[in-house]
C-alpha cells in the first residue's frame, strides 16, 4: 500500500521484543528512488543516538482493523513499523550520534553488525536525501516549472518511493497531482530543485490527487497511463 512519507513520520517502530522508538525519517537513494534507510529515533532507550534500519529488515507496515486515511496520516498507536531485528541487536549496533551525517564508513560497519549486503547502495555521488526534506523543493518540468513538492508516496511491500505530490500553480489552487517516480530525473539538493521528465501541461493536466481514491488499481493505473508510465 502507499504511504505518505510525512504521514508515518512519529509512527511507532516494532523490533521483535518490542518497541525501539518511533520514525524519524526516510533516506533515499535517489537514482533508484527507493528507501535505503529508515532512520529511528530511540528516545530515551538510547539517549543522543539515531538508528538506522536498512530497507531490507524493514516489514510491510501493520494495519488497524479500520484505517482511516492509512496512506495520509497515521493516529497515535493504530500502525506501527515493524523490523525483523531483536532490541539486542539494535542496541549493540555502531553508535551514530543524532547530528552525525550518515557516511559511508558508518553504512560499512552498520552492515557489518547485521551481516546486510555492503554492495547493496547507491553509487557514491548519488547523495542522499530525506523524503520529507523534500518539502517545498521547486519541481521543474522539462519547459519549467510545474509547482513545489508537497510529499512523497512511498509502497511498503518494496520500501520503493512510488509518487511525488506535487502542488501546481499557487498555493491558493489547493490543485495536488502524483506524478510517478520513473519520471524524475534528479534532485538538485542545494539549489532545492526537484527535475521530472514530463511538461508543464501533462503535469498540470493530471488528475487531481485524492487519497482515498489511491486504494482504487483502476484510479491508479488512469494516472500512470496520463504519464506514460508503466
Amino acid at each position: 500500500m502507499l504511504f505518505a512519507a510525512s504521514g508515518l513520520i512519529g509512527t511507532p517502530v516494532a523490533a521483535r521484543d518490542g518497541r525501539i522508538g518511533v520514525v524519524a525519517e526516510f533516506l533515499l537513494d535517489g537514482p533508484r528512488w527507493r528507501v535505503r534507510w529508515l532512520v529511528v529515533d530511540p528516545g530515551r532507550r538510547l539517549p543522543g543516538r539515531k538508528v538506522l534500519i536498512h530497507r531490507s529488515a524493514m516489514l510491510p507496515i501493520q494495519l488497524p482493523e479500520r484505517p482511516a486515511i492509512p496512506m495520509f496520516s497515521v493516529s497515535g498507536e493504530s500502525m506501527k513499523v515493524a523490523v525483523d531485528l531483536s532490541l539486542r541487536q539494535i542496541e549493540a549496533s555502531p553508535e551514530a550520534p543524532v547530528e552525525a551525517p550518515v557516511t559511508r564508513d558508518l553504512e560499512r560497519r552498520i552492515c557489518e553488525h547485521y551481516g546486510w549486503d555492503p554492495f547493496d547502495s547507491a553509487p557514491p555521488d548519488a547523495g542522499w536525501g530525506g523524503a520529507v526534506a523534500l518539502k517545498g523543493f521547486v519541481a521543474e518540468g522539462l519547459d519549467g516549472a510545474i509547482g513545489t513538492v508537497e510529499n512523497a508516496l512511498i509502497d511498503d511491500r518494496n520500501w520503493s518511493l512510488g509518487y511525488f505530490l506535487v502542488a501546481t500553480g499557487g498555493w491558493l489552487s489547493g490543485r495536488t497531482v502524483q506524478i510517478p517516480a520513473e519520471a524524475a530525473t534528479g534532485i538538485e539538493w542545494p539549489a532545492r530543485v526537484a527535475r521530472f521528465s514530463v511538461t508543464r501541461e501533462r503535469a498540470r493536466s493530471a488528475p487531481v490527487w485524492d487519497p482515498l481514491a489511491m486504494v482504487d488499481a483502476i484510479a491508479e493505473a488512469s494516472v500512470r497511463r496520463h504519464f506514460g508510465a508503466p
